[in-house]
């Protein structure tokens, strides 16, 4: 599964419309009403994405940063892990 499908599915399971996760995406939807009359508030779009964020990131943290082996082993590569992942979140991605 790519990161912008899942991006997208989680963002969808946290209160976003689909017509907001293509402008987040870069997309410019088909309908008539979206390309010419919709101006949907960027200050509660952008509460909404860092809300959702925020969720992500403890469960990301939760499910796949925690260590498995002894703690003095794991803390390096899970704080290695965890900075490489939310990198990502930071850039723009072509979707």
């Amino acid at each position: 599964m790519q990161f912008c499908d899942f991006f997208a599915t989680f963002m969808i399971r946290h209160g976003l419309i689909r017509e907001e996760i293509d402008i987040l995406q870069g997309r410019i939807p088909q309908s008539m009403f979206i390309r010419n009359y919709w101006s949907p508030s960027l200050r509660e779009l952008g509460q909404k994405v860092l809300n959702a964020l925020t969720q992500l990131e403890m469960e990301v943290r939760k499910h796949w940063l925690t260590p498995k082996g002894t703690p003095s082993e794991n803390k390096q590569t899970s704080n290695k892990t965890s900075n490489e992942c939310f990198k990502l979140v930071n850039l723009q991605l072509d979707c």
